[in-house]
Parts: C-alpha cells; sequence; structure tokens
C-alpha cells in the first residue's frame, strides 16, 4: 500500500485469491452502503452519546476490514476507542479525517470498477 493508495491492493487481491469480479462486487457493496454508514456516524456525533458513536464507528470499521483499507480502518479504530472512553467532544477532527479517508477510498474503488468490468 502506497501512501497516496488506501487500499492495500496486494492484501486484498491476496485474500480473494485474485477474482477481480468478486472484489468488484465487494468494492461496489462498500460503495453501496458507505454513504449511509457516514451519516449514521455524523448523526450519532452531533447526539453526543458515546454509545452511539461507538456502534456506528464499529460498523464503519467492519466495512473498511472487507476491503483492506488499513489507514482508515486505524483511524476509526481509534474512534471507536475514544468512543468507549468518553472522550466524544474531541473526535470531530477525526471523524472529519474520516471521511476524506473515505472519499479517497471512494475514487479508488470506482477507479477500480471502470478497469474491471464484470464479465458479459
Amino acid at each position: 500500500m502506497t501512501r497516496d493508495c488506501p487500499i492495500d491492493w496486494e492484501a486484498l487481491d491476496e485474500h480473494f485469491v485474485g477474482d477481480a469480479p468478486l472484489i468488484a462486487v465487494i468494492g461496489s457493496m462498500f460503495l453501496d452502503s458507505t454513504d449511509s454508514l457516514i451519516r449514521r456516524l455524523e448523526c450519532a456525533m452531533a447526539s453526543g452519546e458515546s454509545l452511539a458513536i461507538r456502534l456506528a464507528a464499529h460498523t464503519v470499521k467492519g466495512s473498511l476490514t472487507q476491503i483492506f483499507a488499513k489507514d482508515a480502518q486505524i483511524l476509526v479504530e481509534s474512534i471507536e476507542k475514544r468512543a468507549i472512553e468518553g472522550e466524544v467532544e474531541e473526535l470531530e477532527e477525526d471523524v472529519t479525517k474520516l471521511v476524506h479517508h473515505i472519499e479517497a477510498i471512494k475514487a479508488a474503488l470506482e477507479e477500480y470498477a471502470e478497469s474491471h468490468p464484470p464479465a458479459q
């Protein structure tokens, strides 16, 4: 994974045994769900409820794990941990960073889907 690449493509490819159509499906599932997951996290942040933030962050973490987005995964793990510890006031900056990471991930997945169209 390079600094500019939000996804560890090598690990993703190895995990799914080079099955490009399956990787494209996994990527598509992430793209379909990620906006609602981020809205859920942002709503939880607005509520200030640490449990809601922790649960939303945990859900996002699961999605990031599936696509080997390790930097974003580390960030959301920190958000989840800090929410458990009740440190919700300090999380806004990290959530903003996470949203930027996810935008880069979405762009990388869209590029992958374009270069690996489904078989006819």
